[in-house]
């Protein structure tokens, strides 16, 4: 499933805690177990990694969440991402 997003927040807060970065994510939204999804920009390059959000109770879509920036997830895992 394809799904868009609007950077909102750059190296700022989201629910709390420190994020790289905060986004504001067109509908169908994110659901639990969407941790981990490569965010990718409009030309196809790795931006960031999904990491929570709103935290709603149930399976209902968040549509504000909190990412890791994809760069600094390589540097961390000292991995590449590949997209294919």
């Amino acid at each position: 499933m394809r799904r868009e997003c609007k950077v909102v927040g750059v190296e700022s807060f989201a629910f709390g805690e420190r994020s790289d970065l905060a986004l504001l994510v067109d509908p169908p939204g994110t659901y639990q177990g969407d941790s981990g999804m490569l965010w990718l920009t409009a030309d196809g390059r790795a931006a960031a990694v999904h990491a929570r959000g709103e935290g709603r109770a149930g399976n209902i879509a968040s549509f504000k969440t909190a990412s890791m920036s994809a760069a600094r997830v390589c540097t961390y895992l000292g991995a590449q991402l590949y997209i294919g």
